[in-house]
C-alpha cells in the first residue's frame, strides 16, 4: 500500500494535543488564469481531549455543541474533525482557532465563520474511526474530501451500491490493489463529490457514477459520467483511502504526500 512519508510524520504538541500521526501541508490549486491557496490536514488520535485542549481549539459555540454530545465516540470525531479543519485553515488565516466557528449548514455541510473578520474560505471534513481529514480552500473554488479505512465487510456493502458499469470498472482495473481497497476508493470518490455538491447521502449514488479511473505515481484520477466538470484524486494512506474532488481543470499535485510501501 502507500503511506505517509516518514519525514512528514510528526508528533505535534500544540497546546498539549498530540495526534498519533499527522500530515499537514499547504496546497496550490493551479488554474489557467489564477492559482488559489489551500491547506490539507490528516491525523489520527484516539480518545476525548482534555478541557484545556478543547478551549484552545473550539469556539464557545462549538464547546456548547460538544457538551451536548452524549457518547465519547461522537465527541471524539466532532473535536478531531474541527481540529483537522482548523489546522488546514491555518494555511489561509492566522486567526486564533477558538475565534473560528464551524457550523452545520442546512444540508449538514460545514460553514466557517470568524468572530472578527469576514471569511471567504470553506472547509470539507471527513472522519473514519480515529482518523480525521480536512481540506481548506477559497469559497470561489469548491472541493470535497472523504477518507475511509479499508475494510472487507464494508467493501461488500459498497459493492451493492455501485452501478453495473462501476462494478466492471473496479473489477477489471485494480492497479495491483486489493479489491476492498478499490471498493473503498469508489466509496470515497462518491462521498467527496457529494460534499462538493452539498447533497450528501440524499441523492442516489448512481448520480455520481464513475466513468473512468487511471493511476500515475500512486495517485488515482477519476472522472464522472454525469458531472464532467469535476475529477477526483485518490490515494492510500496508513490503511485508509482518501479522495479529494475538485474542478476538472484545476491542477493539484498531491504526490508529495505519498511514498511507496511493499504492503497492501
Amino acid at each position: 500500500m502507500f503511506s505517509v512519508k516518514q519525514s512528514n510524520l510528526s508528533l505535534i504538541n500544540i497546546n498539549n494535543f498530540s495526534p498519533l500521526w499527522s500530515y499537514c501541508t499547504p496546497i496550490a490549486l493551479h488554474r489557467a488564469d489564477v492559482t488559489y491557496d489551500g491547506g490539507l490536514y490528516i491525523c489520527s488520535a484516539p480518545g476525548v481531549p482534555s478541557t484545556s485542549i478543547l478551549h484552545s481549539w473550539l469556539s464557545e459555540f462549538e464547546i456548547g455543541y460538544f457538551d451536548h454530545l452524549l457518547f465519547d465516540r461522537r465527541r471524539q470525531s466532532y473535536f478531531l474533525g474541527r481540529y483537522a479543519a482548523k489546522r488546514a485553515l491555518n494555511f489561509l488565516t492566522d486567526e486564533d482557532p477558538a475565534e473560528l466557528t464551524i457550523y452545520h449548514g442546512v444540508f449538514d455541510n460545514p460553514v466557517v465563520e470568524s468572530n472578527k473578520t469576514p471569511f471567504r474560505f470553506d472547509v470539507s471534513i471527513t472522519h473514519s474511526s480515529d482518523v480525521a481529514a480536512a481540506i481548506a480552500f477559497p469559497t470561489a473554488h469548491p472541493m470535497g474530501i472523504d477518507i475511509e479505512q479499508v475494510d472487507q465487510a464494508k467493501a461488500q456493502v459498497v459493492e451493492k451500491e455501485l452501478t453495473p458499469y462501476e462494478c466492471a470498472l473496479f473489477s477489471h482495473t485494480d492497479f495491483g490493489l486489493s479489491h476492498p481497497s478499490m471498493l473503498s476508493m469508489a466509496w470515497t470518490i462518491k462521498e467527496s463529490i457529494s460534499k462538493v455538491l452539498k447533497t450528501g447521502l440524499m441523492t442516489p449514488f448512481s448520480m455520481y457514477e464513475i466513468l473512468s479511473i487511471s493511476c500515475n505515481n500512486y495517485v488515482y484520477t477519476s472522472y464522472f459520467k454525469n458531472l464532467s466538470q469535476y475529477k477526483s484524486l485518490s490515494f492510500l494512506i496508513n490503511n485508509h483511502v482518501c479522495s479529494i474532488t475538485l474542478p476538472k481543470n484545476t491542477n493539484l499535485d498531491i504526490s508529495n504526500i505519498l511514498t511507496h510501501s511493499s504492503n497492501d
